[in-house]
């Protein structure tokens, strides 16, 4: 049987726009394997385990699982929270000791950008990395391939983890950068190395990047075309916006699937640009998982770019 990755990859199925939606992340430490439904099937606590799974599907909150990499120690738990709307990225990093319980997250408020007081504010990126097999073989195979790589540097392995299950397991090694909530997929040890190093200078690789999980699809393919076609690399440098029928600019939601198909991209400097992007039908269908069955996707096409007035 073909890997849902390699055949992802033979009908050249691109990465752009393929971003999980969620305009906040919760990342909670949990040492041991990643079941198929990682906050139900992983040991956490079921009342736990259950308020985490019914609040995640209720909002626009991702909530993941993550350890180090396997064989490594960990004293304690960390949990992340982050709101990664553009311009608005902030991160808390809570740390508690061994045997502390973990404090009650209001998972709806969050996934509104309510960061909790807890913890302390934390700018430094992290990059977690999905290695759930029970989820998907591909995941396991190439995602821990690629943490094992990127252990052996001293200089980014600390900023590395393990993760459930992100969403793209056919572009597997699939990755999400916080705070700001850029997702990655097909990811090599030399690009996911370039993404670390880049973001603790502010700026954002373009090499497998499939979007911003704060947007919707088509805003997500809508940022990555204007940052590969005008070298844009500052992370918080692009906004993208909708208009309505009165022209006004109108900020987009992640809750939304595929957003609007013509976008205005605007730079902090006060370049713009129109987008139009459309979704079309994937041929031919193949599977999104290992050991499903063909399914029937879309794909984002980005159908013109043109330059728009300074917008200040």
């Amino acid at each position: 049987m073909t890997a849902c990755s390699a055949r992802a990859s033979e009908i050249g199925e691109t990465l752009p726009g393929t971003a999980p939606r969620n305009r906040s992340w919760v990342v909670l430490e949990h040492a041991g394997a990643f079941g198929r439904v990682a906050l139900l099937d992983s040991g956490l606590p079921e009342t736990l385990g259950r308020y985490l799974e019914d609040a995640r599907t209720a909002s626009s909150t991702g909530v993941l699982l993550a350890r180090r990499a396997e064989g490594e120690q960990s004293h304690g738990t960390r949990i992340w929270l982050a709101t990664c709307g553009p311009g608005a990225s902030r991160m808390r990093k809570v740390e508690l000791s061994e045997g502390e319980p973990i404090p009650h997250l209001e998972i709806g408020l969050i996934g509104e950008g309510q960061l909790p007081g807890l913890g302390q504010t934390s700018t430094d990126p992290v990059l977690f990395i999905c290695t759930n097999g029970k989820r998907d073989v591909c995941c396991a195979v190439e995602g821990r391939s690629l943490v094992n790589a990127l252990g052996a540097d001293g200089n980014i392995a600390s900023a590395v983890w393990e993760s459930s299950h992100q969403g793209g397991h056919r572009f597997a090694p699939v990755a999400l950068l916080l705070p700001h909530g850029y997702s990655y997929g097909r990811l090599t040890a030399a690009a996911a190395t370039e993404v670390l190093q880049a973001a603790r200078n502010g700026e954002l690789p373009v090499t497998g990047l499939r979007g911003r999980t704060s947007l919707p699809r088509t805003a997500q393919a809508a940022e990555v075309i204007i940052r590969r076609s005008y070298d844009v690399r500052g992370i918080d440098d692009l906004d993208v916006l909708a208009r309505d029928s009165r022209n006004r600019a109108l900020a987009l939601s992640a809750t939304a699937d595929a957003g609007p198909e013509r976008m205005e991209v605007r730079h902090r400097d006060g370049r713009a640009w129109w987008v139009d992007a459309r979704l079309e039908q994937l041929r031919p269908a193949t599977p999104e998982s290992c050991g499903k069955g063909p399914a029937e996707r879309t794909t984002v096409v980005i159908t013109r770019v043109s330059e728009a007035g300074a917008w200040r």
